[in-house]
């Protein structure tokens, strides 16, 4: 038996009605597969997207006004050699040219036509994200949802249909019909052989998105081939595991061509996955990782036009209080610097007491770097002081809080460290800069637990729940 929803709309039987702002997706009540905290995820895409956008369309529409202007400028100088020419001629010819010069001052410029952009997601599932790109991004002329799963397209249909996003017919006073296309194009086939279609100029898109299980990387070159010079890439990758430890360095390797690195900054080295023999600091053996990408993680001026839309548009996402704390971390990182690192961590290597943020954040600016929080990790810091310039702050602090030597090796890495003598002069008294101050803010800057063993969820398993994802060729291997 049907229900009503709190939308107004009948529930078919069967199925069980999930809402995320303003769309709606009918699921299976018994094989509903969604993972409800990825909606900061989702929101964030939002968010990304429609700031792009208007970005994108305040560039085309100033290159269309100077291309107006200078046809404005081109007519008005030939018509004045026209004039020159005629200065003695006939008076018809003149006052011809006078009416012309009449109606071109009279002439206002055409409206600019906004640039409206199409977004291809290749792994669409429920169809939800694609549902929220057609709802809540003004700019969008359409989607096209794709899935290889006969399963979950024909849940993308019900719910496109259910959204009204379909194409719809309207009948006209005069009798005529009025065909309006639909915003969320669904398309079932391999998202890989989707992208490759659209790899000609004329067929490209505007925006490319992708949240497979786990890795990416089987998808980026034909999404790069897909997406317009000047488009934007939305990847969101689920293995961690892979790429934040050193636990699997054969398949970080195979999977993104370079090893990862199991460190307290491991969650900012996936971003940025390059090397002397030994450690300059404890002469340790190094480790490889990489190549990394070593340039700024974040656009500025592009966080902040972020954050002015959230805070312009707060009762739009159901994650604001997260996505204003992210974003503002974001924006206020040192992007001049490769990776942070936690307190504790370091003072571990010493084998000392830990010093206070506010202690370590005070002597580094007071010393003349600067300093940052990481919105990779809670606790973690980020300077452009160099490790030695970081150890220099723990030597300093040690002669006030001494290490008990008789429990360290003289051969270890905590002796050969302690041994070195500072060669900065650290004040460790309060900086108003220092990250405590800026923590006096009240904002949600990281992750809190929704749930327990919260996450991106795990691969869909059954017949019901696997056709909702799209398989890779050696899942099915393995099934088999």
């Amino acid at each position: 038996m049907a229900s009503t929803a709190a939308s107004g709309k009948e529930v078919p039987e069967g199925y069980v009605l999930h809402t995320e702002n303003t769309s709606h997706i009918l699921l299976d009540a018994n094989a509903a597969f969604l993972n409800p905290v990825q909606e900061f995820n989702r929101d964030l895409s939002v968010a990304s997207i429609r700031v792009w956008s208007e970005e994108l369309n305040r560039e085309k529409e100033a290159r269309w006004r100077q291309k107006l202007e200078r046809r404005q400028k081109l007519k008005e100088k030939n018509h004045d050699a026209k004039r020159m020419k005629v200065e003695n001629s006939s008076e018809s010819v003149v006052n011809e040219a006078e009416t012309f010069t009449s109606q071109l001052s009279a002439e206002t410029p055409a409206n600019y036509p906004p640039y409206r952009f199409t977004i291809l997601e290749a792994l669409s599932a429920t169809g939800l994200r694609s549902l929220r790109y057609a709802k809540e991004i003004p700019l969008l002329k359409d989607v096209i949802a794709n899935d290889l799963s006969p399963a979950a397209v024909e849940a993308m249909h019900r719910n496109v249909r259910y959204n009204d996003l379909d194409e719809r017919k309207i009948l006209q006073p005069d009798g005529s019909e009025t065909v309006i296309p639909a915003k969320v194009k669904v398309n079932k086939g391999d998202a890989c052989s989707l992208m490759y279609s659209h790899r000609e100029e004329k067929n490209r898109v505007d925006v490319v998105d992708l949240d497979p299980y786990g890795t990416a990387s089987p998808f980026i070159d034909g999404a790069v081939q897909a997406v317009k010079d000047g488009g934007l890439l939305c990847v969101t990758c689920t293995d961690l595991a892979v790429l934040a430890t050193n636990n699997y360095p054969e398949k970080c390797f195979s999977n993104y061509g370079g090893v990862s690195v199991k460190a307290e900054y491991s969650h900012e080295a996936t971003h940025q996955n390059t090397i002397p023999a030994k450690c300059e600091e404890c002469e340790g053996a190094l480790h490889v990782a990489g190549p990394m990408w070593n340039g700024p993680l974040h656009d500025q001026a592009f966080m902040e036009k972020m954050l002015e839309h959230v805070d312009n548009n707060s009762d739009h996402y159901g994650t604001y209080a997260r996505m204003k704390g992210m974003l503002t971390v974001a924006k206020e990182e040192l992007n001049d610097s490769l990776f942070y690192f936690v307190p504790g961590k370091v003072a571990g290597h010493f084998h000392c007491e830990t010093p206070s943020l506010d202690e370590i954040a005070s002597g580094l600016l007071n010393a003349g770097f600067k300093v940052s929080r990481s919105h990779a990790s809670p606790g973690s810091i980020k300077t452009n002081a160099g490790n030695r310039d970081i150890h220099d702050v723990y030597r300093t602090f040690i002669k006030t809080h001494p290490v008990k030597m008789d429990k360290i090796s003289p051969s270890s890495p905590a002796a050969k460290l302690l041994a070195k003598e500072p060669r900065l002069t650290i004040d460790f008294t309060s900086h108003p800069d220092s990250v405590s101050a800026a923590g006096k803010v009240k904002l949600v800057r990281y992750q809190e637990n929704p749930a327990p063993n919260w996450g991106p969820g795990k691969k869909a398993t059954g017949k019901s729940n696997a056709a909702l994802k799209r398989k890779r060729p050696d899942d099915e291997t393995a099934e088999a």
